[in-house]
């Protein structure tokens, strides 16, 4: 997978062009991160998930558990202490990047990033050894996230649905993957909530949608046809796990759609 669009992927250009604001020139420079720094090399596809690896929380008629069992296997899902995935506990904004840039990583791309510049120089609120720098300053310099009006990532913050939407969008069209998830698009029409949906993540929230990523919930008295998006609810890790497991599958073995 490479950054280089496809030209197929142009017929959606003036529909995908409102998504970002652009961000401001940053510094260049080379340079290795400070000793610390996690591998960003992805674990290989392995074997049957086994009892510490992650998923004794997770049990095999939830109906996420595909979605873990492929992160787990392909390395871009982890496990938290004691062999359990937390799968309701929320993700926060640094934890999602991490698991968005190991998915690219299994998928074979790689994780480009200029060091020298330093983070703190862009945010002024992430520990500069923490485990999930090189990510952030992967997806900063690609231009799928940025700081707050004070320049802040707020890492340590549970990511909303409605900013997870937007990331992985805008992760999307930074590597024009709309080749490869055609064969699942189908219009699915609005969400009951549609007012509370920030204009700035209108479109990715409905492209999630379409392409099967994001579904939304059917709420307490479920009625057919009728899911609240709930925009700026937290998001858990076991909706991050599905979103990125379809997105893993929908690039994992598929040939591009042209």
């Amino acid at each position: 997978m490479t950054p280089a669009p496809r030209l197929a992927s142009l017929c959606l250009a003036i529909t995908l062009i409102a998504g970002s604001l652009p961000l401001p020139d940053l510094p260049s420079g080379t340079g290795p991160p400070p000793p610390g720094i996690e591998s960003l090399t992805p674990r290989p596809p392995g074997g049957p998930s086994s009892p510490g690896d992650g998923m004794e929380d997770v049990r095999p008629t939830d109906w996420f558990y595909r979605y873990v069992r492929l992160g787990i296997r392909h390395g871009y899902l982890r496990g938290a202490d004691g062999g359990r995935f937390e799968p309701f506990r929320q993700i926060t904004r640094g934890e999602f990047i991490t698991m968005l840039g190991r998915t690219h990583a299994a998928l074979g791309g790689e994780i480009h990033y200029e060091w020298d510049y330093g983070p703190t120089l862009i945010y002024t609120d992430i520990n500069p050894y923490g485990f999930y720098i090189p990510y952030l300053l992967w997806a900063t310099d690609i231009g799928i996230v940025q700081g707050d009006m004070e320049n802040r990532f707020r890492p340590n913050v549970p990511i909303t649905r409605e900013e997870l939407a937007l990331i992985t969008v805008r992760y999307i069209d930074t590597y024009a993957l709309y080749n490869y998830l055609w064969d699942r698009f189908q219009e699915r029409g609005l969400y009951s909530d549609e007012a509370l949906i920030a204009p700035w993540a209108w479109r990715e929230a409905h492209l999630l949608r379409n392409f099967g990523f994001m579904e939304g919930s059917p709420g307490i008295n479920p009625q057919p046809g009728v899911y609240h998006f709930r925009p700026r609810d937290p998001t858990l890790r076991l909706e991050a796990a599905a979103i990125l497991g379809r997105l893993f599958e929908a690039q994992y073995e598929a040939t591009p759609t042209i």
